[in-house]
Parts: C-alpha cells; structure tokens; sequence
C-alpha cells in the first residue's frame, strides 16, 4: 500500500506512519479558510494562539477517510512507461520494402524498439514512416547487427529492406493501453 501524505502545514500524531489524524486537521483541511475562533467554536482542540492538541480521541475506522488528503495535483507513483507488452517479430527480408510495424493504435504510444540483422552476410535497412531503400535507410550489419531505441522511440511505420535476402527479429513494446498492429 502506498504511503498517503498531507498537504504542507497538516500534522498527524506521532511519526509519519501515523494513521490517526484529529479532527482539527480534517476540519482544517476541508475548510482551510475557516479562522481559528471558528475552528474552536466547531469543538476542535484548539483555541486561538495555542499549539495544536493532538490527544488521540476514539476514532470509529468507518468515519475516517483518507481519501480526504489525496491532492488533485499529487504525481502518481506508478509510472506507466515501466510496463508494458513486448512482443517478438521473426523477419524475412527481401530486396523489396515491406512494412515490418505499423503506427501504434491511437491512445498507445511504442516504449521500445529493438532490431537484430541475424542474416550471415547481408546488410538490412530500416527506415521510419516511409519505404525504406539501400541509400538512405539506416543500415545494420550482418551477424546480429542490430539497432535499439529506448529513449526516442519512432511512432511512425518501419520499413525494412534487405541488399539480399536476409533475416531479423524485431523486438517492440508499446505502453499497456494497446499494442500495435504489424505487416
């Protein structure tokens, strides 16, 4: 379970692993232009100029929402570009450009991308968002040549073309709201 913090200025009783929060601070925090006398007429432990008393009262588990606390700007903490769906493709290369990987569905994005030149002998080329040719796509060498993009990852179609027929392996991920559609 992830740790819920209040906002700047709330205290809570004892350490941050507390889970008890006085009244106080739930009527502060719902109400935060409510002046002290107002607080203190609202039967809150405090009265105008003293500390906050944090004396523990007997809390009822079903009245207490921590939900109260969870700010509309506070960041998430799963980062969703750590997970997501990668899948393998088996490539027959040829003389001719063939669409290897279409564009992600709309709502995805591609979060990875790697491509292996398993062929012996025959250089491939990879181009993005066109056909790919010989003189202009980005060339990968025999052997288990390859070419990885994690950081600036192409969302446009992939094109590959081989100087003779060869093989590959192309690796993608796309984030986990979809996966992409392939040629």
């Amino acid at each position: 379970m992830a740790r819920q913090f209040l906002p700047r200025g709330l205290f809570t009783r004892g350490d941050s692993n507390s889970r008890y929060t006085s009244p106080f601070i739930r009527t502060r925090a719902l109400n935060p232009n409510l002046p002290p006398e107002a607080l203190a007429a609202a039967g809150s432990p405090v009265s105008v100029g003293s500390p906050v008393d944090l004396a523990a009262p007997e809390l009822d588990p079903a009245n207490v929402s921590p939900a109260l606390f969870i700010s509309p700007n506070a960041v998430p903490i799963k980062n969703e570009l750590l997970y997501g769906n990668f899948n393998n493709l088996q490539l027959v290369i040829t003389a001719a450009s063939v669409r290897v990987l279409g564009k992600p569905p709309i709502g995805s994005r591609r979060t990875y991308l790697f491509i292996v030149n398993t062929g012996l002998v025959n250089q491939i080329f990879v181009a993005f968002g066109g056909d790919a040719n010989v003189n202009s796509g980005v060339p990968i060498l025999p052997n288990f040549g390859f070419i990885e993009l994690s950081d600036v990852i192409p969302q446009d179609n992939i094109y590959i073309i081989g100087a003779a027929a060869s093989t590959g392996v192309l690796v993608y991920c796309n984030d986990v709201s979809g996966s992409s559609e392939s040629a």
